[in-house]
């Protein structure tokens, strides 16, 4: 299954990247229902409503119909986002676990933890027992058995990173859970893994890099307004698939444990195309 790595030089806009796509998957539109048509003239009847649909974080999005949008994902996993002072001065990095929307200061400059005796990361100084419990939490899918959740395709689902950095792999929790998030993606068949990771550097960075399976994406000036929604659109189409093998594997279950005169009840899918509203960095962390 498919694992996808976002890499580039500093400034070449992965985080912006990252919650862009975030924004796509936490707000894909409900499906239309199509026009009905009378048994006796050609001509359609009106419309029925838009379907009622409401989002929350971490959950899958629920009809009014009493059934699930499955092409709505389960996201896990966090993203970085930097904290700036009144003069626009970068004074540190925030981490927001997408599935919980906690956030906690993952780096501060030195002058604002005086005595701290945290690792350091050029001008910063690293919460590493911070970021070591939120870990914990962010990227939980590490431990879970693959395919023991519940939902049409069984568990797992979408897990965001963002990124794959020499501050995170000050953390112990974040780089054997990566390690387990990015294996299950290429070996299994219920994650999807998008992660940002950095350029140059060695460690997980490098490994990551040269797993069998993973795809690698250089983000430029050029390309990066376009690779989110492109993202978005393999995803969702990859989570519907898989939400429809599960459900079709369920009914022809049921199909074949029920009794005989007339048969079972056929069942049609419909598999619809989605747009995308564009959501600002504030609206999304807000």
């Amino acid at each position: 299954m498919p694992a996808v790595l976002l890499t580039g030089p500093p400034a070449c806009g992965k985080t912006s990247a990252m919650l862009r796509l975030l924004a796509m998957l936490q707000s894909p539109p409900a499906p239309a229902p199509p026009p009905l048509r009378s048994s006796s003239h050609s001509a359609p009847l009106p419309p029925l409503p838009p379907w009622n649909v409401q989002f929350r974080p971490g959950l899958r999005v629920q009809a009014c119909l009493g059934r699930t949008n499955e092409a709505a994902p389960t996201l896990h996993g966090f993203v970085t986002r930097e904290e700036r002072d009144g003069r626009g001065r970068r004074t540190g990095f925030s981490l927001l676990d997408i599935r919980s929307g906690a956030e906690m200061r993952m780096a501060s400059l030195h002058e604002e933890e005086p005595g701290r005796a945290w690792p350091t990361v050029g001008r910063y100084v690293v919460n590493v027992p911070g970021m070591e419990e939120s870990m914990r939490t962010g990227l939980s899918i590490a431990d879970e058995v693959e395919g023991g959740g519940g939902g049409g395709g069984g568990g797992g689902g979408v897990v965001l990173v963002d990124e794959i950095g020499k501050m995170e792999l000050l953390s112990k929790t974040f780089s054997s859970k990566m390690r387990r998030i990015l294996t299950r993606s290429l070996e299994g068949d219920d994650l999807f893994t998008v992660a940002t990771i950095a350029d140059k550097g060695g460690g997980l960075i490098e490994e990551a890099k040269r797993m069998g399976g993973v795809e690698l994406i250089r983000l430029t000036t050029e390309n990066r307004e376009e690779v989110p929604a492109i993202l978005a659109q393999k995803i969702l189409q990859w989570n519907t698939t898989r939400t429809v093998s599960g459900r079709g594997a369920g009914a022809a279950g049921a199909a074949g444990s029920g009794g005989g005169g007339g048969g079972g009840r056929k069942h049609r899918v419909r598999i619809a195309s989605f747009g995308y509203k564009h959501r600002s960095e504030e609206e999304i962390l807000k």
